[in-house]
């Protein structure tokens, strides 16, 4: 009989909520997980193993060093680190949170901040072969060497103490230290204790097993194991005893012993595995893969997981699980079971899918097949009724019923279906029987059946309950409805409790319906009023298979992924709007379960015993909890953070430290982290922000890596946090603080330059605007001051002279006729020269022929009028890119030509006039030309023109430009006028 031939009491085992292995429990029954080489170990022999303060787990072998974080091995070997040999035989933290790394060939080597450095002759250490590792309550470290005895290192250098100062033997192979600061020394040939400076050696003769000691180890009672090749022996209290003298080990070869927090003895033999509790031995030779291989090592880490390296096998953990299991390898005759039942004579009975129906009680089990009676092998439904009869419901072959524990037949075949699938005793005495295809009621000898005619909203019955008020329940494939005052009604008032399909009912102490679904979540019905609860509120799953309340008022579900725990409270406050998310524990493999595939769909098929514990159906048999003793994991995880990548390049976290500038780039950036909880890294999660940049925390489930892209120059500050396994957050976490540095053009003096410049030529503009309007205003007000003379001058006289002949016409009127008329014949003349100046006032403003049409065609315009009646022709030509010209520049052209052409009407006698206009890069140019008798220039050698040439003088200057006049007598004239870009 296997460790678990005792079905339920192994199953429903009480749980410790105290880490560690518990010593009521087999081996067999605790978790074990195996890493080997093809899990990233760098090779498969596990000579030395520790945990150090930062949560890490270092692991000893023969092809290098190897860190463990629970998710994946980081190796160290010489050719990527400092390490000065791959073979690692012994490891060691300091007080001060050094790793010492013994080797088999170069010395020993110490890693701090990411850095080995490395310690041999040197250093005063004369053998390189490090056997052992240890560090005394003074802080000193103690190397054991093979050939040269040990050695204390202080200040940096190596002191020797060897077989002439007393050692029992250069071979040295284990350190361990009592209560009174006695170091005691394993070697090849005695056990040695060094005190005071002197050393007294211990042998068979005192009461060893052996004189090759393998391992010293201390317990919490201050005794000292001692591991031989030919026993074990225990010092306690100065006498040597042996420890075995009830039961023995699997071999009398010891190569490792040490204790856990539970005070197991922990032995390991060439032939296997032992544990030591209250002075029994128990041995595991032939337990699943721990046979395989010889163990070199064991550790217990911060959680209680017991560590064992084997000699080729991998390393092995062993931890104690919150889930009993059940299954075919334990006497199940299939581990596929559909329904479960306790009676109320404490036998278990358990419907197979495919081997009958197993009852067990007591370590005793029996199978009933169809050989004994049944009508079918696959079992459905189990039910205890009033009289302590189990009806079993089968799948095609109707109902048996087991009485005084033998199968029997029953009245019942004339059922609307054969395949049952939940029965159930009313408290009227009725048995109500759900099958596939209508609902079945026995009463006093007579068989009614019930279908979706009589009310049943589906036909399929998957669930069946009883209230306190005697309302019969029926969970159907769609929909729930219910049996009260002799009729059927459907609950119709929430659609989605309409259409779901109800697979259990559970009452909770209130006499509240909880109603579990196939993809629907869970109904809470209360009275009329139903609340429907799914993972979008934060439910673990939308399909539960079967629904317990254990006595904190926690209900307990099964799923095809898992079971999961969720607090009534937490509920009820989500219904009420106090919570904004239901929160859940979540359990699967990782916890024990053999599968995390549940069973459901027919009834009963999980199980709530009458001591409160919890037995699920899965794909792969049985398993069980007791809700009151869970083990959970109260320690949070350390959180570190391993390495960052920016834009491609690795940063070492220990490199990083806590602090990092990082270049110019890109602001791309990876942040590796980890979280060291061992129990179950599978199920650590992790939460991430980078301070500066994300508004709120990530939810970052259990992805190892954050990443960010394009992340803008600045200070930021990283931060992640972890919980294990069962939730414990770790809220500091792990940190970084950074700053990312700009590129030149990202600098606030950069910035800052662009914006003196900006404002430079804002200022450069303003200043120029300011000219230009000085210049326009004054243009202006010259222009008003001329055409204020030009009136004076001109209009302003004439108008008097009118008035002053108006006067004499009137004066004269009467006396003298002549000279009446002659007055206003003079003054007609002056009002017509007036009115002439008046519009060559208003000409001046803006030409008429610019109003109409571009420059070109104006010149025309002007030309053709100024020469009309004259007789002389002309000839308009244009050269280079026509191109718009400023008003100011195309006004005074036209008035140049104008001018000019008014010259030519009064004083050139000329035939022809060539006017061309020229648009140049940097300006244009206006060249007219004419055949008359030119004009004459004075000494100085002006050309004389009066007004005209003046004006147009003026008027090139307010262009920038000039004016040239070329004139021979009687060989024409030619006016250029050069104006540069504006």
């Amino acid at each position: 009989m296997t460790p678990y031939g005792k079905l339920i009491i192994l199953l429903l085992l009480r749980c410790s909520t105290a880490l560690g292995l518990s010593p009521e429990i087999a081996i067999g029954d605790f978790g074990q997980r195996l890493w080997t080489s093809e899990n990233g170990l760098p090779q498969n022999s596990i000579l030395a193993i520790t945990q150090t303060r930062d949560g890490y787990l270092w692991l000893g072998t023969q092809a290098g060093l190897a860190r463990f974080d629970g998710a994946g091995f980081q190796v160290f070997n010489t050719r990527n680190s400092g390490l000065p040999h791959n073979d690692v035989f012994a490891l060691a933290e300091d007080r001060d949170g050094n790793l010492w790394i013994g080797t088999f060939a170069r010395g020993i080597s110490r890693y701090k901040n990411g850095i080995f450095t490395n310690f041999g002759s040197k250093e005063g250490l004369t053998d390189e072969v490090v056997r052992c590792i240890y560090t005394d309550w003074r802080g000193v470290l103690w190397v054991g060497t093979r050939t040269s005895g040990v050695f204390a290192f202080q200040n940096g250098r190596f002191q020797q103490f060897s077989a002439r100062q007393g050692l029992a033997n250069d071979n040295v192979r284990s350190f361990s230290e009592d209560a009174q600061g006695n170091l005691w020394i394993g070697t090849e040939n005695g056990l040695s204790r060094f005190r005071d400076g002197n050393f007294k050696t211990f042998t068979t003769k005192e009461g060893l097993a052996a004189n090759s000691i393998r391992w010293i180890s201390r317990d919490t009672l201050d005794r000292l194991w001692i591991a031989t090749d030919s026993g074990l022996t225990v010092l306690q209290e100065g006498e040597f005893k042996n420890p075995v003298a009830d039961g023995k080990l699997s071999n009398e070869s010891v190569r490792f012993v040490t204790e856990d927090r539970h005070r197991n003895i922990w032995v390991a033999t060439d032939a296997g595995l032992n544990r030591i509790y209250n002075g029994k031995v128990t041995s595991y030779a032939n337990i699943q893969r721990l046979s395989q291989d010889p163990i070199l090592s064991i550790y217990e880490d911060r959680e209680a997981n017991l560590w064992i390296g084997t000699d080729g096998g991998g390393l092995i953990q062993l931890n104690e699980l919150k889930f009993r299991n059940f299954g075919g390898p334990d006497g199940l005759p299939d581990h596929t079971s559909y329904s479960v039942l306790e009676d109320r004579s404490g036998n278990l009975w358990i419907g197979t899918r495919s081997a009958g129906l197993f009852r067990w009680k007591d370590g005793q089990k029996r199978v009933y097949t169809t050989e004994d009676g049944l009508l079918s092998n696959t079992v459905f439904a189990l039910y205890e009724d009033s009289a302590g009869d189990i009806w079993v419901g089968t799948r095609g072959g109707g109902i048996n019923l087991i009485r005084n524990n033998a199968v029997t037949s029953t009245k019942l075949q004339q059922l609307s279906n054969l395949t049952v699938r939940v029965i159930l005793q009313t408290r009227d005495g009725s048995y109500w029987i759900g099958t596939n295809n209508g609902l079945n009621r026995w009463k006093d000898g007579e068989i009614k059946t019930f279908t979706t005619q009589d009310g049943l909203s589906h036909g399929l019955i998957h669930s069946l309950f009883e209230d306190r008020n005697g309302t019969l329940w029926i969970g159907t494939f769609r929909g729930l409805s219910r049996w009260m005052d002799g009729k059927f009604s459907t609950i119709s008032h929430s659609e989605k409790l309409k259409t779901a399909s109800i697979w259990a009912i559970q009452k909770d102490t209130k006499g509240d319906l909880w109603i579990a679904t196939y993809g629907s979540g869970l109904f809470h019905v209360a009275g009329e009023k139903i609340t429907n609860f799914t993972a979008q509120d934060g439910l673990f799953e939308d399909t539960i298979l079967s629904i317990h309340e254990d006595e904190d008022e926690n209900f307990w579900m099964s799923t095809y992924h898992g079971i999961f725990k969720v607090s009534k409270k937490d509920l009820l406050s989500f219904e009420l709007g106090g919570l904004k998310r239901i929160s859940f524990t979540a359990y699967d493999a990782a916890d024990g379960m053999k599968s995390s595939e549940g069973v459901g769909g027919v009834q009963p098929s999980s199980w709530k015993t009458r001591e409160g514990k919890l037995i699920f159906l899965t794909a792969k048999g049985i398993t069980a909890l007791d809700p009151r003793n869970v083990r959970t994991n109260p320690l949070p995880p350390p959180v570190r953070l391993e390495q960052i990548v920016y834009d491609g390049t690795t940063n070492a976290a220990n490199e990083v430290g806590n602090s990092v500038s990082l270049p110019p780039g890109n602001g791309n950036l990876e942040f590796h982290y980890s979280a060291l909880s061992f129990v179950a890294p599978e199920k650590v999660k992790f939460r991430y922000q980078l301070h500066g940049f994300d508004q709120n925390w990530i939810d970052a489930s259990t992805r190892r890596i954050a990443y960010y892209t394009k992340v803008p120059p600045g200070n930021y500050r990283f931060q992640v946090i972890a919980c294990n396994n069962d939730g414990r957050w770790n809220e500091s976490g792990a940190m970084l603080s950074f700053r990312i540095s700009p590129h030149f053009y990202q600098t606030y003096w950069f910035y800052g330059g662009l914006i003196l410049i900006g404002l430079m030529c804002i200022y450069g503009f303003h200043r120029l605007r300011v000219r230009r309007l000085r210049s326009q205003f004054s243009a202006v007000l010259e222009e008003r001051n001329r055409i204020s003379r030009e009136i004076h001058d001109t209009l302003t006289q004439n108008f008097t002279a009118v008035v002053l002949q108006l006067e004499t016409a009137e004066l004269t009127l009467q006396e003298e006729p002549n000279t009446t008329r002659d007055a206003l014949q003079r003054a007609r003349e002056l009002a017509r020269g007036g009115l002439a100046e008046s519009r060559r006032f208003v000409r001046a403003l803006r030409p008429a022929p610019l109003e109409q049409s571009d420059l070109i065609a104006a010149l025309s315009v002007v030309t053709a009028q100024a020469l009309g009646g004259s007789g002389v022709e002309y000839k308009m030509q244009v050269s280079g890119k026509k191109r718009v010209l400023p008003q100011n520049v195309e006004d005074n052209l036209l008035r140049i030509t104008q001018e000019a052409m008014s010259n030519v009407v009064k004083h050139a006698q000329a035939n022809q006039v060539d006017i061309e206009m020229i648009y140049k890069l940097l300006g244009v140019e206006l060249r007219i030309r004419d055949d008359g008798r030119g004009v004459m220039h004075d000494h100085t050698g002006r050309y004389e023109g009066g007004f005209g040439f003046i004006s147009m003088r003026e008027r090139a200057a307010q262009m920038r430009g000039k004016v040239e006049i070329q004139s021979k007598p009687n060989g024409g004239t030619q006016i250029v006028v050069h104006i540069p870009r504006w």
